[in-house]
C-alpha cells in the first residue's frame, strides 16, 4: 500500500527521472520477492 502511494506522488512530480527510478526499484523489489518466494517454497518442499 505504501509503495503505490509513493508511485502516485512521484507521478505528480515534474521530475520524470525520479518516477522512472522509482518504477525500476519497484520492479526490482517484485523480482526479488518472487525469487525469495521460489527459494522458500523449494526449501519447504525438501
Amino acid at each position: 500500500m505504501m509503495v503505490s502511494s509513493i508511485m502516485v506522488e512521484s507521478a505528480h512530480c515534474e521530475d520524470s527521472n525520479l518516477a522512472q527510478e522509482l518504477v525500476q526499484i519497484v520492479e526490482l523489489m517484485k523480482i526479488t520477492f518472487y525469487k525469495a518466494k521460489i527459494v522458500y517454497n523449494f526449501k519447504a518442499a525438501i
